[in-house]
């Protein structure tokens, strides 16, 4: 079984009128959702004042401040592209506690797998800087919280955004107890010009960052085969305690921001592999944070097709899902 945590202060961000990380996205997830046999899987979180100081774990407090400060008079934070309202810093503030939530959640219940369905994402954001929508890097923040108050040192990060998770690669990236692990569209094509294959850490970190570019076009056959050949060896490798996962759902080839070629389908058997991943390495612990997908009713599609596969009791194994003739005997 797979929790969901939403609460409808996540619609309260408003961005400009044909801004594409927009309240419908998840307004739509929410309503698909609440239509398939999900629906009792949702919970509100409890929104307990883990203070501004848990941001901290990962941005700068003048940027915090700066954040604060600019939500309540201005239309955009740094970037004309990081579109924001009155309310925006509140419901950021509220993303991250909501991640936390989640991972107290499945640190002390069963189900130990939970989705948490909110916005804005998170991924872009680092420590002193807004980007690509992104304002408090939520998946980075939750690796520390985890590791200081839950214990777990190895954290395992994977990222299937169709743009790379370059603020969550720089926050990591000079460290050996968090594993960056991204499949994504190919920096050359699109934004933000980062994770090409040589880019695999620094100093204490070096070997702890792997990048898998995909070339426009990629369709579910070749993630299914970078998945296998370069994705699940590191599980082995580095046996983490916990897998954190940057999902994002925009390498969908019906929506409008990327080039990659995936179907519906290859989320739900994604859904099966993180599953079985997280079984295998992590004793269930799986927390998924929403990232992007910008036509509302494929990203909804696509979502409930994932968290149907987490939800059901079913296991089957990574290269069961993803291994076809023509991969045979590589493996």
């Amino acid at each position: 079984m797979v929790k969901i945590v939403y609460d409808e202060v996540f619609l309260k961000h408003k961005t400009f009128q044909g801004h594409p990380e927009s309240p419908e996205r998840l307004k739509t997830v929410i309503n698909y959702l609440e239509n398939s046999t999900l629906k009792s899987n949702i919970i509100k979180p409890l929104f307990e004042d883990y203070g501004e100081k848990v941001i901290e774990f990962v941005h700068s407090k003048s940027y915090i401040q700066e954040f604060k400060d600019t939500a309540k008079s201005e239309t955009f934070f740094q970037h004309k592209d990081n579109s924001i309202c009155e309310d925006s810093f509140d419901v950021a503030l509220k993303a991250v506690y909501a991640h936390l939530f989640a991972a107290d959640y499945i640190m002390s219940n069963e189900p130990k797998k939970i989705f948490v369905a909110v916005r804005p994402p998170g991924h872009h954001a680092d420590k002193n800087k807004a980007l690509g929508f992104c304002f408090f890097n939520n998946i980075a923040i939750t690796a520390r919280y985890i590791q200081k108050y839950h214990g777990k040192e190895k954290i395992l990060i994977f990222d299937f955004d169709v743009h790379h998770g370059n603020g969550t690669q720089n926050i990591f990236y000079e460290d050996n107890t968090v594993y960056y692990v991204s499949i994504h569209e190919h920096p050359t094509f699109l934004f933000p010009g980062t994770g090409r294959y040589f880019e695999t850490g620094k100093g204490l970190g070096k070997g702890y960052t792997l990048n898998i570019p995909l070339k426009p076009e990629a369709d579910d056959n070749e993630f299914g085969k970078v998945f296998l050949e370069k994705v699940v060896p590191i599980f082995y490798k580095f046996e983490p305690e916990i897998l954190l996962v940057s999902a994002g759902f925009d390498g969908h080839k019906e929506d409008m921001i990327g080039d990659l070629n995936f179907t519906t389908e290859l989320y739900r058997k994604l859904g099966y592999a993180l599953k079985y991943l997280s079984n295998k390495f992590c004793e269930g612990h799986l927390l998924i944070s929403l990232e992007g997908g910008y036509k509302p009713e494929v990203l909804a599609e696509s979502v409930v097709n994932f968290l149907d596969a987490l939800n059901d009791d079913k296991q089957i194994d990574v290269y069961d899902l993803f291994l076809t003739d023509e991969m045979f005997g590589i493996f």
